[in-house]
């Protein structure tokens, strides 16, 4: 099913736009997650059989909030976001 698949794409694209960096359009991380390629080979996103492992994210800069959906990434073992100013 491409249920799985959706919902990752959703929470990913949900955490993107939650985020707020001057960084972004220099670097590969937002256009990457933003592109039509599957979520598993977006820059900084380590998955496993199709499912979300690892987001790892340190020192872009980032600033805003971190959305509650993103408990949704159900096989989410280790987040990486050091030197950001987030919340959430």
């Amino acid at each position: 099913s491409d249920a799985p698949n959706l919902v990752q794409r959703y929470v990913l694209a949900l955490i993107a736009f939650s985020l707020d960096s001057e960084e972004w359009g220099d670097d590969e991380l937002f256009p990457s997650w933003m592109s039509g390629e599957d979520e598993c080979t977006w820059y900084n996103v380590s998955c496993f059989e199709g499912r979300v492992l690892a987001l790892q994210m340190n020192e872009y800069s980032l600033k805003g909030f971190i959305p509650p959906e993103i408990g949704r990434l159900e096989s989410l073992a280790l987040i990486q976001l050091q030197q950001n100013g987030l919340h959430g």
